[in-house]
């Protein structure tokens, strides 16, 4: 499912009344894409694609992305900052 059928998705959901559905939904679509960006990260960081999912592997759950982020990422920046404080302090309250 890509991020528009994701977001036609969540908002059916929202519509319907189904909101603890929609909020699962959504925070799915929000670690699949930082997984997603994740990887593209640790490939531009100069490893394999299949070393990128080995690595992958081993990670689960937004606070462990978030450490990887700072070892693999350009510069050494955490998640939380570049995506703003408050805005990942909504992330990691929604999941």
């Amino acid at each position: 499912m890509g991020f528009n059928d994701a977001l036609t998705r969540i908002n059916a959901l929202i519509s319907n009344g189904h909101h603890a559905e929609s909020l699962v939904t959504g925070m799915f679509a929000v670690e699949k894409t930082l997984r997603r960006t994740l990887k593209q990260i640790i490939i531009s960081a100069g490893f394999k694609n299949t070393a990128a999912d080995k690595v992958l592997r081993g990670i689960r759950g937004l606070k462990a992305i978030s450490h990887a982020w700072e070892i693999y990422g350009p510069h050494g920046r955490r998640l939380s900052v570049i995506l703003g404080q408050t805005d990942w302090n909504i992330i990691i309250a929604a999941s």
